[in-house]
């Protein structure tokens, strides 16, 4: 039986921030948005969001190094933009989102095929896959 997952959303975060989501076509936006944050940027990780086509970026998902993650998350400027956090280790969602159908580690793994990938959900977009190449 294959049930399709979907995002709802809760009222208040669900999940600690990781990651955020800055919007703009511009990369040279998005650096000017990260250089003001207040955390080392070394270890973080980028990934350009595309819209619905695939065919503009719309946006970057900035997330914190693993190592940033367990030190220090959430630490540092406030204005970084959307607030992403993280199902399992690989699926990247806002904070106040909730799958529509609960799974665990083990489900959740075997949804996401790979295990190098990461994977972003966008709300209107969908869940897009990045390589570790990427």
């Amino acid at each position: 039986m294959n049930i399709p997952l979907t995002l709802r959303w809760a009222k208040v975060p669900l999940r600690p921030a990781v990651a955020w989501c800055i919007a703009g076509s511009s990369p040279c936006e998005w650096l000017e948005r990260l250089a003001a944050w207040d955390v080392p940027l070394e270890n973080v990780e980028l990934y350009v969001l595309s819209t619905a086509d695939g065919n503009e970026p719309h946006g970057v998902l900035a997330a914190l190094g693993r190592r940033q993650r367990d030190a220090s998350p959430a630490r540092g400027h406030v204005d970084r933009g959307i607030p992403y956090g993280l199902i399992g280790d690989r699926l990247f969602v806002p904070v106040e989102a909730v799958l529509s159908v609960p799974l665990s580690t083990t489900e959740l793994a075997d949804v996401l095929p790979g295990e190098d990938e990461t994977y972003v959900w966008q709300p209107g977009v969908g869940v897009v896959a990045f390589e570790a190449a990427d």
